[in-house]
């Protein structure tokens, strides 16, 4: 995740991921999508534009699966390809 998004661990802490990656070119259909799949504790696939540390913008391809323990808490495992080289170029 940091060689992709420039970000350390630290700098989620107590940030949900798209608060930290998102800015002006994210798709806010895609977005809205993503928090109604995860509240629900659905999987899904998606692609949207998200920022660098640095500030420039890339497309990432994102694959979500939820993680539901016996104890019914939850969590998820997202798979984040920075698919820039296959995507419109962005500016």
């Amino acid at each position: 995740m940091e060689k992709i998004c420039g970000y350390t661990t630290e700098d989620f802490n107590g940030n949900k991921p798209g608060h930290v990656l998102q800015g002006p070119l994210t798709n806010g259909y895609t977005v809205q999508m993503i928090r109604e799949k995860l509240a629900s504790k659905s999987s899904f696939d998606c692609t949207l534009v998200n920022y660098h540390a640095d500030g420039h913008p890339y497309w990432v391809s994102l694959n979500i699966i939820p993680l539901i323990f016996e104890d019914q808490s939850h969590k998820f495992l997202a798979v984040e390809v920075d698919i820039s080289n296959l995507m419109p170029a962005l500016t």
